[in-house]
C-alpha cells in the first residue's frame, strides 16, 4: 500500500519543469533587486541564520521525516547544534544534494466510503514550516484566519471608490 501510494503521488506533485523551462518562466520577470539588495541576498548563510529559523519554527508542528519535532532541536540545540548547522550550511553554501531531506509525510483521508483507488483519498501533507513562506501575504483562500470574500469585499469596495 506504502509503494502504491507513494509512487501514485510523486507522479502527481513531482516537478516535471527542467532548468530550461525555469528560465523561460523566469525571462518574463522583471529583475528589481538593487545591488546591495542582491549582495546580501546571494550572501554565504552563517550559523546564527540557521539558529534563528530553527527558533522562528513552531516547536511542536510537524515532525521532520526523523520523527523529531522543532522543540528536540531547540532544546537540545547545545548537543546537536554543530552537526545541524554542517549539515545545513554544506546543502545552502555548497550545493550538497537534499535527497536525504527533500520528503515530506503524508497523511491520506478517504474522499468516499470504501475507497478503492488512490484517486478516493485525499493528500494531507505534514510540511507546515516552510510554506507559510510561499504563501503570498495577500492569499486568502485556504489560509487560516483568512476569507477569500474577504478579496470579494476589497474588490466591491474598489470598484465603488473608482466609480
Amino acid at each position: 500500500m506504502e509503494k502504491i501510494a507513494s509512487s501514485y503521488f510523486v507522479e502527481i506533485f513531482a516537478t516535471k519543469v527542467g532548468e530550461s523551462g525555469i528560465s523561460h518562466i523566469l525571462s518574463g520577470v522583471d529583475k528589481c533587486n538593487t545591488k546591495e539588495a542582491n549582495t546580501e541576498l546571494t550572501a554565504s548563510y552563517i550559523e546564527k541564520e540557521i539558529f534563528g529559523a530553527l527558533n522562528s519554527m513552531g516547536p511542536t508542528k510537524a515532525p521532520g521525516i526523523d520523527g523529531f519535532p522543532a522543540i528536540f532541536f531547540q532544546n537540545y540545540w547545545h548537543i546537536v547544534g554543530k552537526e545541524v548547522c554542517c549539515f545545513c550550511l554544506e546543502v545552502l553554501n555548497n550545493g550538497m544534494s537534499m535527497d536525504s531531506i527533500n520528503s515530506t509525510n503524508i497523511v491520506i483521508i478517504p474522499k468516499i466510503h470504501n475507497p478503492t483507488t488512490m484517486c478516493n483519498f485525499k493528500p494531507i501533507g505534514l510540511c507546515t514550516e516552510v510554506l507559510h513562506v510561499c504563501i503570498d501575504k495577500f492569499q486568502s483562500a485556504f489560509s487560516p484566519g483568512r476569507l477569500i470574500s474577504d478579496n470579494v469585499l476589497l474588490a466591491y469596495e474598489l470598484l465603488q471608490t473608482f466609480s
